[in-house]
């Protein structure tokens, strides 16, 4: 794991745009594993929407969390758009880091991610509640 190669600063987290992009892709990998995984096992939720979509949010953590915590702080979207998260001190993002934040993206995920939004634009190094209690930042993938 490589993590980064100094501390990052404000200018090192100017990468909203690439956040929300990674974060749309992201999120259209899972429901494209989920329509995959669908398809032969049938219709298992026998017609629950609320089961499908507790199914998906499962997916989605662990697909986030795994990821990130494994891959130097990359899901698939990040890696598209060339961002990765790293901790505070720039070391690698590790499996705890990565548990806390996707833990707290249900908050900031709350109204389409406003809460996270509002919290990127209020913090200097551009980080949603996640981010802040697992003492991460994402930045430009060097």
């Amino acid at each position: 794991m490589s993590g980064y190669d100094r501390t990052p600063d404000r200018d090192d987290t100017a990468v909203v745009g690439a956040r929300i992009g990674a974060r749309i892709t992201d999120t259209l990998i899972v429901l494209v594993f989920m329509f995959a995984l669908s398809v032969p096992l049938g219709d298992a939720a026998g017609g629950s929407r609320s089961y499908g979509d507790l199914l998906f949010l499962v997916v989605a953590f662990v697909y986030s969390f795994l990821l990130e915590g494994l891959w130097d702080g990359r899901t698939l979207g990040k890696r598209l758009f060339q961002i990765k998260v790293v901790t505070v001190d720039g070391d690698a993002c590790d499996l705890t880091s990565s548990l806390v934040r996707n833990v707290l993206r249900v908050v900031d995920a709350i109204l389409y991610y406003l809460v996270g939004f509002v919290s990127m634009a209020r913090t200097d190094k551009r980080q949603r509640l996640g981010d802040i209690v697992a003492s991460t930042v994402v930045v430009r993938d060097q």
